[in-house]
């Protein structure tokens, strides 16, 4: 009987597709380490791993327009990894590069919180004023 079933409805095996992020991402070796970044200027900010140290507040903050931030590594926030907030008025535009955002249950007590707490906020927070124009945001591997 299972011969025969084998023989009429034959099982095909495929390897799983991917899930998640694969390949090269995030800072690339050399990369400068900061504890916090504060972009106040347009241009490109890149291969840096922010590391706050579990400082409060927001580990990346971006007040211009027209910034790319590409390889970044920022992990275990004690607020946002990235904040754009450019002014809460303008109209401008961020692009986000290969870039690893991470924040989950710590493995152990550390730095005031407890193992299993989640001490940041958001990978990711934008803002704009109320009756400002839409900014563009832009994220890619």
């Amino acid at each position: 009987m299972k011969l025969m079933f084998a023989l009429l409805f034959p099982i095909t095996l495929h390897a799983q597709t991917p899930v998640g992020a694969h390949g090269s991402i995030g800072a690339l070796a050399g990369a400068k380490v900061v504890s916090r970044l504060k972009i106040t200027k347009p241009g490109v900010y890149e291969n840096l791993i922010i590391d706050g140290n579990f400082a409060p507040g927001n580990l990346v903050k971006i007040t211009a327009d027209e910034v790319t931030l590409r390889n970044c590594y920022i992990s275990y926030p004690s607020g946002d990894c990235i904040q754009f907030d450019p002014d809460r008025q303008s109209s401008g535009k961020v692009v986000v590069e290969n870039c690893t955002l991470w924040t989950g249950p710590l493995m152990v007590d550390l730095a005031g919180f407890k193992a299993g707490q989640r001490p940041g906020e958001n990978a990711l927070d934008t803002k704009v004023k109320l009756d400002g124009p839409r900014c563009q945001l832009v994220m890619r591997k």
